[in-house]
């Protein structure tokens, strides 16, 4: 189950609750759509962004233990990461729902990776090869 909670509020006030039996393991929103990803499931759930009502499901083909989603507005597609396989796959928003998937290594969320002393950030364009690759040392 999924709060949706009012924060402008001085007392904060849920507004929409969710349902459902597995945890919420990543959310993105783009234009009028919301999307969650559950834990362990091939796939993200698109609900309306004011109404919060399941509009339709997007099946992920192979998607393991994903968690984080991220929109990209400007190529119109979904990222979801996918910790058991170490993957990022990629759904086409427009019509078709595409799916491809690329390997990334350790993934803890859509191009990032913690590790003790450092972060580690990757970039990819959407020709899926490694645009940029940063490391922060702490």
């Amino acid at each position: 189950m999924m709060h949706i909670v009012d924060m402008t509020s001085s007392a904060p006030t849920v507004t929409h609750v969710i349902p459902g039996d597995k945890v919420v393991t990543g959310v993105a929103s783009l234009g009028d759509d919301v999307f969650i990803v559950r834990a362990v499931s091939p796939q993200v759930e698109v609900y309306d962004a004011e109404t919060f009502t399941l509009q339709r499901r997007l099946l992920v083909p192979g998607l393991g233990c994903s968690y984080g989603l991220a929109a990209c507005a400007s190529n119109k597609c979904l990222y979801a990461s996918d910790y058991s396989h170490d993957l990022v796959h990629r759904v086409d928003l427009l019509g078709s729902n595409a799916v491809t998937q690329w390997t990334v290594g350790s993934v803890s969320g859509p191009g990032y990776r913690q590790t003790s002393a450092s972060l580690s950030v990757k970039a990819f364009p959407t020709t899926f090869q490694l645009y940029c690759h940063l490391t922060l040392l702490s």
